[in-house]
Parts: structure tokens; sequence; C-alpha cells
């Protein structure tokens, strides 16, 4: 089939965040089983569409997201953001709203003719208005993450979603989720997020009384995350363990939460691999949003001991104590990453278990094989 995808930012497999990673990996086994049409937008910072994906596509469109301004003279060129701010429509549909991307999807439909057009993320459902003819599928990355824009991104999905054939969601708690919102009788698929699984274990054990945590800082939860783990998980872990260090992965983290006894801010890497065959413990604790953390699928799948909250497994299918240790609240965090300090062997037992997991359901190889009936039916 052929298939023009949409994508918010440049996918890469070497991405700054777990998203680009994520549909760099998903893109490049698409493009295999089908003729691929990438269009994506591309901040000033943004490096471009990973060079192996693009040489998998048919064609390659990257435009330029620029920031939205309200100066007079970018009251034309602007005009349909202006006019979403005054609907307050959240913050990212509004940076996302690119007119060269309209222009270029309505372009890339006439002559590529697709079969279905996939939009990554909910924000690119916006485009759906630009597409007649094929049907378009949406894959929602964060059905409960949106934070302050909560109640605007319920009436964008209820607005956008009903120029979509089908929607695809991480879990299926994220069903419920979305047909409390856009209803009973929309046709939503759940298919996990997927992973790259190394070839082999990455320091399964660890340095001594390391902690890792890996996250993007622009998304409230991970932000939330953080200030729970200095401010209530660290100190405890560190009046039992004094040599313990946490070790933050990410661009931009806030300053007063990295400026702590204990605490290293390594700001954004290249790549996440030497760090995580470092660590101990990698930390994957989230209180807030939803869906599937590709940090935590990643951490797994290196083989890593990982210590999380029920939100933060979710969708994987883990149990805990057996692939990953989980804890309710901060307290019994502290006390998991402690035994498991103290505990090698344990750490061992869990990284394995949890690589395995990885390998039996969640490799690329296994997620993108699924797509392929959402497309024949949604076509059909």
């Amino acid at each position: 089939m052929k298939v023009i995808v949409l994508a918010p930012f440049p996918p890469r497999s070497d991405g700054r965040h777990g998203g680009a990673r994520a549909l760099a990996s998903l893109h490049r086994r698409l493009a295999a089983r089908h003729r691929l049409v990438l269009l994506s937008l591309r901040a000033d910072d943004e490096p471009p569409v990973d060079p192996e994906l693009a040489a998998a596509c048919e064609e390659v469109v990257e435009v330029r997201r620029p920031l939205a301004r309200a100066s007079p003279a970018a009251l034309w060129t602007e005009r349909q953001r202006m006019l979403g701010a005054l609907r307050r429509q959240p913050g990212w549909v509004l940076g996302t709203d690119v007119a060269a991307l309209h222009a270029a999807l309505r372009d890339a439909v006439e002559r590529h003719r697709p079969d279905v057009v996939h939009a990554e993320f909910a924000v690119m459902a916006q485009y759906a208005g630009d597409v007649a003819g094929p049907p378009v599928v949406v894959t929602d990355h964060s059905v409960a993450a949106d934070g302050l824009d909560d109640a605007a991104m319920r009436r964008f999905r209820r607005k956008t979603y009903r120029r979509v054939s089908a929607v695809v969601c991480f879990t299926k708690n994220e069903v419920t989720e979305l047909r409390s919102v856009i209803g009973e009788d929309a046709t939503i698929h759940v298919i996990p997020l997927g992973v790259e699984v190394p070839p082999h274990a990455l320091g399964d054990s660890g340095t001594e009384s390391s902690l890792l945590f890996v996250g993007s800082f622009v998304h409230p939860p991970n932000v939330d995350a953080l200030r729970r783990i200095v401010d209530r998980v660290l100190p405890a872990v560190r009046d039992a363990v004094p040599a313990a260090r946490l070790v933050v992965v990410g661009a931009a983290p806030p300053t007063e939460l990295v400026d702590r006894a204990g605490v290293t801010a390594v700001g954004e890497v290249e790549s996440v691999t030497p760090y995580l065959t470092g660590a101990s413990v990698v930390l994957g604790p989230v209180w807030s949003g939803g869906g599937m953390r590709v940090k935590v699928l990643e951490a797994l799948a290196a083989g890593k001991a990982v210590a999380s909250t029920p939100l933060g497994i979710e969708g994987l299918g883990v149990q805990p104590g057996e692939q990953a240790v989980v804890a309710e609240d901060e307290d019994e965090l502290a006390r998991e990453i402690v035994s498991l300090l103290h505990d090698p062997e344990r750490r061992r037992r869990l990284g394995a278990a949890g690589r395995e997991l990885m390998i039996g359901r969640f490799s690329w190889d296994r997620i993108a094989p699924q797509y392929d009936a959402i497309y024949e039916q949604a076509a059909r």
C-alpha cells in the first residue's frame, strides 16, 4: 500500500527524545512493508529526518516549523494560528499548525494518491481536513498526558477525530479514556509502543549506587517525577546508601531540581547507552500522564533493573517484582531502590526477565506488522 505519514518532528534513531526514536524505528519497518511518503515538521534547532529512514521512503518532505509570532507583520501569514489562539486551542496544536505543511500535504495527496494517510500524535489530526479521498489513521501517543491543556485537548480531539477513520492508542485504559471523549462508536485499536532491543544486555548490574533518570523536561509528567525523586526519594535512599548518586539525562531540567546534593545533570546527550550501561537502577516512575514510556521500554530492553510506579509500566504487562520493582508512593520507591542497591544478583535477575519480556512482546519487528491490518481495514 502507499502510505503518507505525518510527523510533528523529524524521526531519528538518535533522537534526543523518545518520540523521535520510536517514530524512526517504526517508520523504517513500515517503509519495508509499504511505499512510504514522509511529511515532517522541523524546527530550526532540530536535525533532519534520519538518513536511513529517508533512503527507505519514496519521498521525504520537511517543512520548517516556525515559532508562533504575534506581531503586526505576522498577522497575515500567521492568521490561522492567531485565530486558533483566540479560540483557545492547545499550545502544541497551535505550534504544529503550519500553513506550508497544509499545502505540502494537499500536494502530496494529489501526486501520490495514497491508500492511507497516517498521522503520528493527536496534534497532526488537524491536517485531516486537507485529505480528500483516502482515509486518515491517527496514532495518539499521549491520550492522558496533556497537563494544563487537558480540557482544550479533549475539545480538539472531539472535533478533529470526526474526520479520521481510526485511532490507534497504546493501552486498553486509553481506549476507555478516548471513548469518553470521542464517542462509543469510534474505531479505536490498541497497538503498543515497540523498542529497539540491543543485541546484548548493557551492564546488567551496573556501577554500584548509580541511579539514572532520563526524560524530556518539556513534558510536565517528567518534571513532576523528577521533583518527587529529588525531594523525597533520593534523600531517603542516601540516608541508607550515602554513596548513591542520581544522574539526570535530558535537555533543560529545572535548575532548582538538579542543583542538589547527590545529583548530576549531564543535559542532552548523543547517546544514552553509556549512562544505561553504568546505572545500577534505572528510575521510571511517573504519577501523571498516560500511554507508554519509551525510557522504560529502553531500560528493560537493555537488561537493566527498573524501579517504577504502576503508571510508569502501564501497558507493558510487567509483573511487579519479576521484571521490575513497582512502588505506589515515594517512600515505598525509596525502600525498593535501597533493596536493589544492596542486592546486585536481584538486579541481574530483574534485568534479564525484563529484557526477555521486551524481546518476546515489544520488539519493533513484532509491532510494525500490526499496522498492516489497520491500513487495510481503513482503506476498505
